[in-house]
């Protein structure tokens, strides 16, 4: 069985179509800062304005996203 290490962020993407382009313009952010945190690199410090949109991006509330970005172990991923 495989592990792979993936951000809750990276799921939910994939779940509702949304691309690091997206989430980088919404946020004002770069697409690479975006990929960033994706990756494990780096643990965005976003206010509270940030997360409402991330949150409305995801059709949610803030309560319902990920506490976090950082990576979490998969288990049974294939590529």
């Amino acid at each position: 069985m495989d592990i792979k290490y993936v951000s809750p962020y990276a799921e939910l993407m994939a779940r509702n179509g949304v691309t690091q382009a997206r989430i980088a313009k919404e946020l004002g952010y770069s697409r690479q800062a975006v990929n960033s945190w994706l990756t494990g690199k780096v643990e965005p410090k976003l206010s509270m304005k940030e997360w409402k949109k991330l949150a409305k991006l995801f059709g949610t509330t803030i309560e319902k996203l990920p506490d976090s970005f950082e990576l979490q172990e998969v288990q049974g991923f294939t590529d």
